[in-house]
């Protein structure tokens, strides 16, 4: 696990969130504002008006949802792109549209296995969130549709899924702590986060593109990642 964590480059995902900071901390605030926004209307306002179920109120939420899930896509590819050193800007939040029908099934396929493992005595649930967990920034990245997305999600994961399990307890544990620092810290924690997960993508990506053209070295992690 050493080894595999040494090569989450928290340093050089340290840098690239200090030279860009001001950008990613004012877009997660624009992120957190919809989001916080959405939910208040869903729990607080729309539940005052209709005290029942209502098809305004079903509406409303599934609405809600897909505009996270777009804010997501669109947070994803920002920072893919920084990783690439491209240009971006705040815009690009809402620039994933095309991908949301294929992210909203494949999102909805997560959910459901998630938690049916749950369901299955909790460990099942952790060993499918962690499979999957990088179906998203796959389906930005390599362009692929949401069965795709989820079965590169698995090979990325192969190998490496407890260790996995571990980096989304910390990060989990680093946002509850950044919201505890009276709800700003999450301005930090939470684009540190991302930039985290998408940098360990991209370097798992690396690696099975070695491994499709013969080139990956299996005697150790610094050979595998060296470049």
């Amino acid at each position: 696990m050493i080894n595999f964590f040494k090569y989450l480059e928290i340093n050089k995902n340290w840098s690239l969130f200090k030279k860009t900071w001001r950008f990613l901390v004012s877009t997660t605030a624009l992120f957190l504002a919809i989001f916080l926004t959405l939910i208040y209307v869903d729990v607080v306002v729309l539940s005052e008006i209709y005290e029942s179920f209502n098809i305004i109120y079903l509406l409303f939420t599934l609405v809600s949802f897909l505009i996270v899930l777009l804010l997501i896509l669109g947070f994803t590819r920002i920072v893919l792109d920084l990783l690439s050193d491209k240009k971006v800007q705040r815009d690009d939040l809402f620039s994933q549209s095309s991908n949301l029908p294929d992210f909203f099934v494949a999102t909805s396929v997560y959910v459901v296995l998630g938690i049916i493992g749950i369901f299955l005595l909790i460990v099942p649930g952790v060993y499918f969130i962690t499979r999957y967990y990088f179906y998203g920034i796959v389906l930005i990245d390599k362009g692929y549709g949401p069965i795709e997305s989820l079965k590169y999600a698995s090979r990325l994961s192969k190998g490496f899924r407890w260790q996995i399990f571990v980096l989304l307890l910390l990060l989990i544990s680093i946002n509850i702590f950044g919201v505890l620092l009276l709800g700003l810290g999450i301005l930090v924690s939470l684009p540190i986060s991302i930039l985290v997960s998408v940098n360990l993508y991209k370097k798992l990506s690396d690696r099975i593109n070695k491994e499709d053209d013969g080139t990956l070295i299996r005697d150790g992690y610094d050979k595998i990642y060296k470049k």
